[in-house]
């Protein structure tokens, strides 16, 4: 593998330092998911604290951001309103938003009080683990933040020897808007030696490599994929089933029939008779016949022969020919709510750190562009970040046939042989140090 760093220069004189990897086969790629663990809650909080409430902090009320993990003993039913929950995470969100509403459980400044024991005790252990955190905005409410099962860090837990963050993944608090979403769920076609990790969604951009090993940028669709579940094969049009997602949809029609949360390969929640508000990170299988369910797992398959895919980012290039504008109702915020781009726009200036890969002679490349820290940086000294339009020009001129953006922002990088050659755009104030953000899904290369 070939791992080198260099510099451009853009148009208006400011630098781009960036570092390219070449040299490995589409077969050495695969995708590593994160854990989540007290550290990187606190990342997340720290993230939120720093970031977000500061700059709005009217918008935000007391937030509760909490992570249960596997082996903590949960004191809630599952069997709820918004359907039988197997999922963790949304069940106590559920029943906390629940009894807050009811004013059975309040917050009083770092810590939570509840009028059942068991709930008290429950989340006074999560808190003592560090897997739960108290922040308070100016708004006037009491807010449940469900982290997910995958969001660590890539520097720590990837046993690789290089790793790069690829998926989009759930972050803003509006990405929140079912029962059944938890920050940090990550969503976007990947596919690995033929085997589908994670559907296609909202008619996305996606690289696309075929048992030829020949690499082209296609829309790949969750109605054209088969969904298992049980041993039942299950298809969008056939024998009774629709699937819904959004954009196109919120809120499923009420019409009988059994209805299946599904968030990458498992069944978050079932419920009967419609009305499911959708996650933003997956879909609903609705089924005019009852499913009988012996597992909550859900395996994929296409009649394309794929055996590499990434979903994120916007096209940079296609078949050489540089992208220039954003051509996919996603990235322009269009539909109903669905989770919307990380990318700042306009997209001819809009200036971040970026991660791409792509194809050049037949094989993989994975480009890294420095971005500005968010705390300012020196013009024309140190990395400015590069727009969408600079990225597509820096992916031309280094001779990239096809290439698409993956996640980038300060979650960006590339972690080679145990070190980063460039900067991560979140970095401390006063000392410049980097802050690295968890994420929940990394694209290693093995071999």
């Amino acid at each position: 593998m070939e791992s080198r760093t260099g510099m451009l220069t853009h148009a208006d004189g400011e630098v781009q330092r960036y570092e390219l990897l070449k040299g490995v086969s589409w077969k050495s790629l695969s995708y590593q998911y994160m854990h989540t663990c007290a550290e990187s809650v606190r990342a997340l909080v720290r993230l939120y604290t720093a970031n977000i409430i500061v700059k709005n902090p009217g918008l935000y009320g007391t937030m509760v951001f909490s992570h249960v993990p596997a082996d903590m003993k949960i004191p809630f039913e599952r069997a709820t309103d918004a359907g039988y929950l197997y999922d963790d995470q949304a069940l106590t969100r559920y029943h906390f938003t629940r009894m807050a509403g009811s004013g059975e459980i309040r917050a009083d400044g770092e810590h939570l009080f509840c009028h059942d024991t068991d709930v008290h005790d429950f989340f006074s252990v999560l808190q003592k683990k560090g897997f739960l955190h108290i922040v308070e905005g100016m708004k006037g409410e009491l807010t449940y933040v469900p982290i997910c099962d995958t969001f660590g860090f890539l520097s720590q837990e990837t046993s690789a020897d290089t790793a790069v963050n690829s998926h989009f993944f759930l972050m803003d608090p509006t990405d929140i808007d079912s029962p059944y979403d938890s920050l940090g769920t990550p969503y976007g076609f990947a596919v690995e030696r033929k085997e589908i990790l994670q559907p296609p969604l909202f008619d996305r951009e996606a690289l696309i490599v075929d048992s030829q090993e020949r690499a082209f940028i296609k829309h790949p669709s969750l109605r054209e994929t088969t969904i298992h579940i049980s041993g039942t094969r299950y298809h969008d049009g056939e024998d009774g089933v629709t699937l819904y997602s959004r954009p196109g949809y919120r809120i499923t029609p009420e019409r009988s029939g059994t209805d299946l949360v599904v968030v990458n390969r498992r069944i978050v929640a079932v419920s009967h008779g419609g009305g499911i508000r959708i996650p933003m990170a997956g879909f609903v299988l609705h089924s005019d016949s009852p499913i009988a369910i012996t597992e909550n797992a859900v395996h994929y398959s296409r009649e394309d022969d794929i055996i590499f895919a990434v979903q994120v980012g916007p096209s940079a290039v296609i078949d050489g020919q540089l992208s220039r504008e954003l051509t996919c109702p996603f990235y322009r915020g269009e539909g109903t709510p669905f989770p919307s781009t990380v990318y700042p726009l306009p997209y001819e200036t809009a200036r971040a750190s970026r991660t791409a890969i792509g194809e050049q002679g037949g094989k993989p490349v994975i480009l890294w562009l420095e971005g500005a820290s968010k705390n300012g940086h020196v013009p024309f000294h140190e990395s400015s970040g590069s727009s969408l339009l600079e990225t597509a020009e820096i992916a031309g001129a280094l001779k990239i046939n096809s290439m698409v953006n993956m996640d980038g922002g300060g979650s960006a990088q590339i972690h080679h042989q145990g070190k980063r050659e460039l900067l991560i755009a979140d970095r401390d104030v006063t000392t410049n140090t980097i802050k690295e953000r968890p994420v929940p899904l990394g694209l290693v290369i093995r071999g």
